[in-house]
């Protein structure tokens, strides 16, 4: 069967004593433990290949490998056809979903699977949106305000976990339960010493309180897994970790069918096995199991284990181990032919502080994983290269050395294919990929973009968003036809916007005119000042056709009609990157025909839905942004860099936020650590060794040359923490502070030493503008809007641009309408308060009329939260609540030290002389109330916009003219109870007279300000919307180039 023997006998030969002890053991469950380039591949090759030159005789279609990536497969097949020759493709090497889609496609009348389609991200969240809409009153998941489909990502990943670990609703209750009943004998719950309130040995209650609601909670959510597989097969869908479960499935109910593939492959052989999850292991152990000593032949590294489940998988190391512990042969290959021993020590150095290990898991049988370089170019190496660990003052400097670096190396002629730079997450390779473009030096990366985030998705679905609220109700869009006609390719200048804004706030009287009305009102735009008023009327033109044509055209045809009457592909080619932008605008029109496919009667308004829903989830449509060139530099991910080999390695960012306090996967449901018999770890020891290990695959990439980098502050000049990994593998003293010669890089940084950019736009006719001023008055809401973005204030106090309330926002007024008019009935009933039924009626009305603010869903879940909030806040209040009290007073305008103010109160309780104020409030007191009562701080140095309201409001009150106030106090009164304590929360904001200046000098610079046109540059801050329109429409003015000062760098 050996094609070429002779070739088989030269790698033989060329394998070390390990190596040749793995491949020749025939017979037997066989366990060898390959560190990083120790030539695993070439083993479980050249094993292969002895099993079919052996006495055994053993035919290639009687091995089974599996593996966990196409790419291993494909490595491995090859390498097999140089030996063996087309025999190779007689071996069965799959990964482990390939080969069970190859048990369920040869015995398909076995399986139901021929009449299911694959799921899609979406009708998965379709699905468990149903599910949750379907939650009865009362359970845990069930939410009634902000997002009620929070839970459905955690479902969606609880779910992958319970079929990738093959784990049961049934398994993880009785897990929660043993959990739970162990928590008082924990040590971790029981007080050590005496305290004010407890002694030693007392349980921590609250803590197991906490735990057992945590624990419940899971267990509803597991509890759920039978209804989604349910509804998932009468949708006539499967996902991706279904097959595996099929396959165990049909081999308990069929069980000849088990005993057919347990008989036709003599031989299996694993590779990663340290990464296979709990399906995957049961497979290989269902495969192995008719034999009583099984041919299994498994490859594997614990200390390369990087996709982890709590401890999971070197558990399913060790049972391998105590299953065959009898005749077991463990080999483990410690010769490293890829890296210097340098490099490898240094690696040794990290890995060497996990607990988690198989050389302390399995202490007795004293393995000796200690690595050592053979590669031969590495034996009498005169020059010794160390690996190297820098640290910069900031991350620019960071950035910019490792590309001077990286252009010496071409300047010396190193081929850059050889190089690669490394990192924990993408973003923190975007600067370096910058300079490196700036400087055409050529680099290879791959990135998955989601095409859902990109300016031009939202600009083309705002159109539709447009189209489709115009069908429902004419004048209902005005707020979206305000945004997308800053959008570039329709060429009309924002000022001409701005000035329309202005001209239509002139004309409120008589009904006032609509947005839409006046763009189309051809001779009235004649009469206002712009400067693209022929850009306007083909707007409005082309609104009109695509409104009747939405009527009747698929939806893909609309939207390519809209991506060519609009000007966009114009636009896009006239850009500098118009290649990846005409890639987005296929891809996006493709993802738009592949859902339209799906569902034919798909509407501009499902589509929207559709993506809303994917947004919320975190469902991306990717499209791949490849940037390839020949011997360009190659940059990785660590998880992304497994496998693959580099003579120069930079590995930047070593930062503790970066790597072992790297943020994410908390949203999920804590699991008990009896599921896996790991111990709870309040110290995210298990995290840090997670890390760690992939830390340890990082620098076990590089060959002769390594650069670990990190630094020591921020580009804002804020200390970060170099990683505890650094400290693992250098000391102080060795680590090189690297200093960068500001002369040899102030040109290309010029860019990016500049501060986060200036959100700076170019506003409208300030003779307009001067007039809105003339007529404005200042509220509390006018300070704070003003001191949070001024572009806010531009925006919705100056130009008066439509918007639309959201969900949240519109509870609210429902509630503040319903309690107005609760004391308004008692005031006219002379003291007597309406009934509950009442109230709730009047919720019930002032909801209606925000209706248009809710999704369907949305109004039952927040007519339902309105109902329960308001019955129990009138049941604890009606004995206690005030009568002697003015409700929605309205402060008439009047000048307080020079500037006009005005206000409207929702409550004054009046007591004698004195009063209180009172704000309602609907959200959650215990994520709202204590920062945004707070008075300056360093933190926020304007002090919370609750602390401002109050304040605001007793200088108000107290200077009042037509009647004179005393306020006593001023307090917030939450309507929701709190959810950590079930009490009722009423926040009271003692005034000091400090107080009152801070605000009083606020007022007056805020008004100055604000009459001086001061309102064109934005807070700058990532999640402000304005800022955030100005980004995406391309409407922050360009600056002067500015020098950079020497010093600054």
């Amino acid at each position: 069967m050996i094609i070429n023997e002779d070739l088989f006998l030269e790698r033989y030969n060329k394998l070390n004593s390990r190596q040749k002890q793995a491949v020749d053991e025939i017979y037997g469950p066989v366990m060898v433990i390959a560190g990083p380039g120790t030539g695993k591949t070439e083993v479980l090759s050249m094993r292969i290949a002895a099993l079919i030159r052996s006495e055994a005789q053993v035919q290639p279609h009687e091995i089974l490998c599996l593996t966990y990536t196409e790419e291993a497969t494909n490595s491995m097949r090859r390498r097999l056809v140089q030996i063996i020759g087309a025999a190779a493709h007689k071996v069965n090497i799959y990964t482990f979903h390939a080969f069970c889609n190859n048990i369920i496609q040869n015995n398909s009348e076995y399986f139901s699977m021929r009449t299911l389609q694959p799921m899609t991200d979406l009708e998965r969240t379709d699905l468990l949106y149903k599910m949750l809409e379907d939650l009865p009153s009362g359970h845990p998941l069930r939410k009634l305000s902000g997002n009620i489909y929070y839970d459905s990502g955690k479902l969606s990943k609880l779910f992958d976990i319970m079929k990738r670990e093959y784990l049961t609703a049934e398994g993880i209750s009785a897990a929660i339960d043993e959990y739970l009943l162990s928590l008082p004998t924990r040590e971790e719950y029981i007080y050590k010493r005496n305290g004010a309130n407890f002694k030693k040995g007392d349980l921590k209650q609250s803590q197991i309180d906490e735990q057992i609601k945590r624990m419940e909670t899971t267990r509803a959510a597991a509890h759920l897994f039978d209804i989604y597989e349910s509804r998932m097969k009468e949708a006539g869908r499967y996902d991706f970790n279904d097959m595996i479960l099929w396959v165990l499935d049909a081999f308990k109910k069929y069980p000849w069918m088990l005993q057919s593939y347990q008989e036709r492959f003599q031989f299996t052989l694993v590779d990663e096995f340290q990464d296979t999850n709990g399906a995957q292991n049961e497979l290989i152990n269902q495969l192995t199991a008719f034999w009583e000593d099984p041919n299994i032949f498994v490859v594997g590294d614990d200390d390369q284990s990087i996709y982890e489940f709590q401890g999971a998988r070197i558990r399913n190391i060790i049972e391998f181990y105590l299953r065959y512990k009898d005749t077991i042969k463990i080999v483990v290959l410690p010769e490293n032919y890829r890296s210097s021993q340098q490099i490898i020590d240094r690696a040794m150095a990290t890995i060497g502080n996990n607990k988690a290990r198989l050389i302390n898991q399995l202490a007795d049988l004293q393995l000796d994983k200690n690595i050592v370089s053979a590669a031969d170019r590495f034996k009498n190496e005169p020059n010794i290269v160390h690996p190297e660990v820098r640290m910069y003052n900031n991350i620019l400097q960071e950035e910019a050395d490792v590309v001077m670096q990286i252009e010496r190396l071409q300047q010396q002629g190193i081929a850059l294919q050889d190089v690669a730079v490394l990192y924990a997450q993408h973003k923190q390779a975007d600067n370096i990929i910058a300079l490196l473009e700036r400087k055409n030096i050529p680099y290879n990366v791959k990135r998955e973009v989601n095409l859902l985030e990109l300016p031009l998705t939202e600009q083309i679905l705002n159109i539709l968003d447009y189209l489709q609220q115009e069908k429902k109700k004419t004048f209902s869009g005005e707020e979206v036809l305000f945004e997308l006609m800053h959008s570039p390719y329709f060429e009309i200048a924002p000022t001409d916007i701005a000035q329309l804004a202005l001209y239509i706030q002139a004309n409120r009287k008589n009904g006032g005119i609509k947005w839409r009305m006046l763009i189309s009102n051809h001779l009235q735009l004649e009469t206002i000042d712009l400067q693209t008023t022929e850009a306007i009327r083909r707007l409005s033109n082309n609104l009109d056709n695509w409104e009747r044509e939405q009527m009747t055209l698929p939806l893909p045809l609309l939207i390519e009609k809209i991506v060519y009457e609009s000007g966009i592909v114009n636009y896009l080619l006239k850009e500098a990157d118009h290649i990846w932008n005409m890639q987005v605008l296929y891809a996006l029109f493709q993802f738009i025909k592949d859902a339209w496919s799906r569902d034919s009667k798909m509407k501009s308004a499902q589509l929207r839905q559709m993506i809303d829903r994917m947004n919320d989830e975190g469902i991306k449509a990717p499209v791949q942004r490849v940037i390839q060139n020949d011997n360009g530099v190659k940059f990785y991910t660590a998880h992304s860099a497994k496998g693959n080999e580099f003579e120069y390695v930079f590995l930047v960012g070593c930062t503790k936020n970066f790597w072992e306090n790297k943020k994410g996967g908390g949203a999920n449901y804590h699991m008990p650590d009896t599921i896996t018999a790991t111990e709870e770890d309040p110290d995210n020891t298990y995290k840090t060794e997670v890390a760690r290990r992939l830390f340890y695959v990082a620098l076990t990439r590089a060959k002769k040359h390594l650069y670990i980098s990190y630094a020591l502050n921020d580009n804002a000049g804020k200390a970060i923490e170099a990683s505890v990994f650094v400290d693992e593998i250098s000391v102080p003293e060795e680590r090189i502070r690297q200093t960068v010669p500001v002369g040899e890089i102030a040109e290309h940084l010029k860019w990016a030493m500049a501060p986060v950019e200036e959100v700076v736009i170019k506003m409208a006719n300030a003779q307009w503008i001067e007039r809105v001023l003339q007529q404005l008055t200042m509220s509390y809401t006018s300070i704070s809007k003003y001191l949070r973005c001024p572009l806010a204030f531009y925006y919705e106090l100056i130009l008066k641009v439509p918007f639309q309330k959201n969900d949240a926002l519109a509870f609210g007024s429902a509630v503040h309408n319903a309690l107005e008019r609760f004391y308004k009935d008692m005031q006219v009933r002379k003291g007597e308060f309406p009934s509950k039924e009442e109230l709730l009626n009047q919720f019930k009305y002032a909801l209606n009329t925000e209706a248009s603010s809710f999704t369907a869903v949305q109004f039952d879940r927040r007519t339902e939260q309105g109902n329960t909030l308001l019955s129990e806040y009138y049941d604890h209040y009606i004995n206690t609540l005030h009568k002697n009290v003015e409700i929605e007073y309205k402060v008439n305008r009047y000048v307080l030290d020079g500037v006009p103010v005005t206000a409207k109160i929702d409550k004054i309780e009046i007591d004698g002389d004195k009063c209180t104020v009172v704000d309602y409030k609907t959200g959650d007191p215990d994520k709202s109330g204590n920062a945004n009562t707070a008075p300056p701080n360093e933190k926020d140095p304007n002090g919370g916009d609750y602390w401002r309201q109050m304040v605001f409001y007793k200088l108000l009150l107290e200077n009042y003219e037509d009647r004179r106030w005393q306020v006593a106090l001023g307090k917030f009164d939450y309507i929701q109870k709190s959810t950590k304590t079930g009490e009722y929360k009423q926040i009271t904001v003692p005034v000091f007279p400090q107080d009152e200046q801070i605000v009083r000098q606020q007022l007056k610079d805020t008004y100055a300000r604000v009459m001086n046109h001061e309102f064109d540059k934005g807070c700058g801050k990532e999640d402000c919307h304005w800022c955030n329109f100005a980004r995406t429409y391309k409407l922050v003015r360009p600056k002067e180039d500015e020098l950079i000062e020497i010093d600054d760098v």
